[in-house]
């Protein structure tokens, strides 16, 4: 039997057993919760889906629309915040909030990158793939956000928040906008010098040039506290 089995996984493409390990890991529960939702409306699955309206990606800590969201993905008990995803996983920290028929439900961030597997793999409406691509995105930045801030230099969000750098430049920018002893400047775009063990307390967005000659349609001066 065992070799039978080891042959018929074998014979599967590589599409073919994707599916297969995500429908045995979470997408029948996924599927299951999406079909409760829709039943009142006829809708299945990937019809719930399609008319699903991302809503916001925050954490479980700061969430503004948590008395808004279905008992089904959220409770309260005891003044503790309890999410759960529409699959049924609880304890979720990350929430990927969507709308359905004027409702707020919470889909986990796992559960939408698997969601994008299957709609990829299966070929389904490219309004589908598009909209949970978009999703993906937004789960992206939120991600993003959490774990760097903006470089000073090119506004990119590449400076990690937890890093303990042994340059105290690269609290503010990324390893792109510092080189050797120059930084790049956020306003001019010009490399300046600023060495890293330089006698200046902080390290400007703007180099001394465009701060004396300021830009009379932006004159704002961020300094690395901002």
């Amino acid at each position: 039997m065992a070799n039978i089995s080891i042959n018929v996984l074998n014979s599967l493409t590589a599409d073919q057993q994707t599916v297969a390990k995500i429908d045995k890991e979470r997408y029948k529960r996924l599927k299951g919760g999406l079909n409760y939702i829709g039943q009142d409306l006829g809708l299945r699955d990937w019809e719930v889906l399609m008319d699903m309206e991302l809503e916001l990606v925050c954490g479980h800590t700061n969430n503004p629309l948590k008395h808004l969201i279905n008992h089904k993905c959220y409770e309260e008990e005891d003044g503790v915040d309890k999410y759960s995803c529409i699959c049924g996983k609880p304890h979720l920290h990350h929430l990927t909030i969507l709308e359905f028929n004027s409702k707020l439900y919470i889909l986990g961030s796992k559960c939408v990158e698997e969601l994008e597997k299957i709609a990829e793999v299966k070929k389904l409406d490219p309004c589908i793939r598009e909209k949970i691509g978009d999703w993906i995105k937004a789960i992206d930045l939120y991600t993003a956000q959490n774990k760097f801030k903006k470089c000073l230099g090119c506004k990119e969000l590449k400076v990690s928040k937890t890093t303990e750098y042994k340059d105290p430049r690269r609290f503010l920018r990324c390893n792109k906008c510092v080189n050797k002893k120059r930084v790049l400047c956020g306003e001019c775009n010009v490399w300046r010098f600023h060495p890293k063990n330089s006698k200046k307390a902080k390290f400007y967005f703007k180099c001394e040039s465009c701060y004396s000659s300021p830009n009379l349609d932006n004159m704002t001066f961020l300094s690395d506290s901002d």
